[in-house]
């Protein structure tokens, strides 16, 4: 009788320490998923903090790309603290997503560390690719866009610019800046998931071709040239995209 009571205990604790050493990895996943999401809202609070003291500056900046002597102003008590807001946001998820984008392969790829390298790689590419195209969009796109339409005859009238307006104007010109400049990585996340190869986006360069500009005419302004700027940009990162899938499939 003791001899079966003893089993019986020795079945329990092998069944329990089984139970706990199973249940370790699954606690040990979440504790490090709660600090990675920590650690990230932390980065994601510091950034926008940063960005909000320097919205000031960065306001200012956009508006040095103003071709020519304009005089801003705000229609509502709160709008400058609004735009403000706009570009602490955008100040604060680019500056925040390196961080944020290892802290995520982190607990993501634990024990795939070719996995792991091979996405932050592509991330830091990401985020190089998105720097450019903010760059991009600051020298170049928003200059050449406000020249063409503020100095259209501009002697019709008085020339003042909202700062809500601007800031969002700015804002959106550099995110579709961005996005053209992503194709690439973007391209190359679809063909790392079997989800698209490189022949088939070959093959629907001309389905490209009218998409990308019927996406610039609704997502900048009505100046052609623009339109035609923003398209060749889209086309050329997408054959880059098609170079990239095809270094990848090799």
């Amino acid at each position: 009788m003791r001899q079966c009571v003893k089993e019986d205990l020795n079945n329990k604790s092998i069944h329990s320490g089984f139970i706990n050493k199973s249940s370790k990895p699954v606690i040990n996943n979440k504790s490090e998923l709660k600090i990675g999401i920590i650690y990230s809202a932390v980065a994601l609070l510091f950034a926008f903090t940063l960005g909000l003291l320097l919205s000031g500056y960065l306001i200012k900046a956009l508006q040095l790309q103003v071709p020519f002597t304009i005089k801003f102003i705000h229609f509502a008590p709160d709008e400058i603290l609004v735009s403000s807001l706009k570009v602490a946001i955008f100040f604060g998820l680019y500056l925040s997503f390196p961080f944020v984008a290892y802290q995520f392969a982190k607990f993501k790829f634990q024990n795939k560390s070719e996995n792991k390298k091979t996405f932050l790689i592509l991330a830091g590419g990401g985020f190089l690719l998105f720097s450019i195209g903010i760059l991009f969009a600051y020298y170049a796109l928003i200059p050449l866009i406000l020249f063409f339409l503020l100095g259209f005859n501009s002697d019709l009238a008085v020339t003042s610019l909202s700062i809500s307006k601007y800031v969002s104007f700015c804002l959106n010109t550099i995110l579709i800046s961005c996005i053209a400049f992503e194709l690439p990585v973007f391209l190359g996340l679809l063909m790392k998931t079997d989800f698209i190869k490189s022949k088939k986006l070959t093959r629907s360069w001309k389905k490209v071709i009218i998409g990308s500009f019927i996406a610039s005419v609704f997502l900048t302004s009505s100046e052609l040239f623009t339109q035609i700027f923003l398209t060749g940009a889209i086309l050329f990162f997408y054959g880059l995209g098609i170079v990239t899938t095809k270094i990848i499939e090799k």
